[in-house]
């Protein structure tokens, strides 16, 4: 004859009425804050279940389809669960939940990043748009490599510490190639041969730019390959572009400036920061060619290169639509000069700010 069953567990039992009774564990969230906000901290009727209890209630209510979003949010908000397994329910996870996820996750040395745990993102994650490793390290121009199967990728922030071996040609130039046309905003911080034609080559669409070089012995690329980027097409959708280089370093060179700041024709913020290269002829070169029609914010910060002349031709430029510019410690750029332009400012009704420190 047939077994009979066996009694279930206190624990069972008790999975079973909260799995049934559900709607009354979580109503209060579900009417008043599921979609509501972005919360740090929730105080939820599961935060006194340990991590095993809340794992066995999670894959409970997984095996049951009872699993609602409002119950999900609550069981990550206890902070207990240490392993998660939504493989057999993937609808239910959007942004918000992994947001909770990442933000709940207790790995003490967060910043270290291996080759392993890029290779794995493509297969854990292919729909993300935006990566953020300006503040991780631990990997290199191979690791790099894989995130050119990000094929969704539209926003990438990349910083190369000392110990790195990160090049441009090597391990962002590869990336790029594969999924520069995608990117809507880049920055790339301390890449050594960092090349910002190529850049703009690979990556037309791009929105916003920031190419940085502030750690010593990281240089922007030679003269070597700017005629191979001759042809650079006009930077049609790039609305902000910021350069910071170190005071004296002349990796970034006149005519790869030039280049650049001729093809940008539709910016509204550009930020020059540090860079000697920016001359009065450089200027005044960039200038016959892109009136920068669509500029409204201009920062120009220790660029000791450029005079008050050439800089007035852009401050006074009647193509432009420039609202805010700030001057900061520019040698050949003096009180007297900002006096001149706020009293050309004032006179002509001019609705522009004007900075000079």
């Amino acid at each position: 004859m047939p077994r009979r069953k066996s009694a279930g567990s206190l624990q069972d039992v008790c999975l079973r009425f909260i799995a049934k009774n559900l709607l009354y564990w979580t109503e209060h969230y579900e009417e008043y804050y599921l979609g509501q906000g972005v919360y740090r901290f929730v105080l939820g009727p599961f935060n006194q279940l340990n991590s095993q209890l809340s794992e066995d209630l999670l894959t409970f209510l997984v095996k049951q389809q009872q699993l609602s979003r409002s119950a999900l949010h609550l069981l990550l908000y206890g902070g207990a669960l240490q392993n998660l397994d939504l493989s057999s329910c993937s609808r239910i996870v959007n942004d918000e939940v992994v947001r909770i996820v990442t933000s709940s996750c207790k790995c003490e040395d967060f910043m270290s990043v291996c080759n392993g745990m890029l290779q794995a993102i493509p297969d854990l994650c292919p729909h993300v748009t935006q990566l953020d490793l300006r503040f991780a390290g631990g990997f290199d121009n191979e690791g790099l490599f894989h995130l050119a199967q990000l094929h969704n990728l539209k926003d990438l922030q990349l910083c190369c510490e000392e110990s790195e071996n990160i090049t441009f040609r090597c391990g962002i130039m590869p990336v790029l190639l594969e999924i520069g046309h995608n990117l809507k905003v880049l920055s790339l911080q301390d890449i050594g041969g960092l090349d910002p034609a190529m850049v703009c080559q690979l990556c037309p669409n791009l929105r916003k730019l920031f190419l940085l070089m502030m750690k010593e012995g990281k240089v922007f690329s030679s003269l070597g390959g700017i005629p191979n980027n001759s042809k650079l097409q006009p930077m049609t959708g790039l609305i902000e572009l910021d350069f910071w280089c170190q005071n004296g370093d002349i990796s970034l060179s006149e005519e790869a400036l030039g280049l650049l700041l001729t093809n940008c024709i539709a910016l509204e913020s550009l930020g020059l920061i540090r860079i000697d290269t920016l001359t009065d002829n450089v200027l005044r070169s960039v200038l016959r060619k892109n009136s920068f029609s669509n500029l409204k914010q201009l920062s120009v910060h220790e660029c000791h290169c450029i005079t008050q002349e050439t800089l007035s031709e852009l401050l006074s430029a009647t193509s432009n639509q420039l609202e805010f510019v700030k001057l900061i410690n520019c040698l050949q750029i003096t009180r007297k000069d900002y006096e001149t332009w706020e009293k050309t400012a004032k006179r002509e009704n001019f609705n522009i700010k004007l900075e000079w420190k």
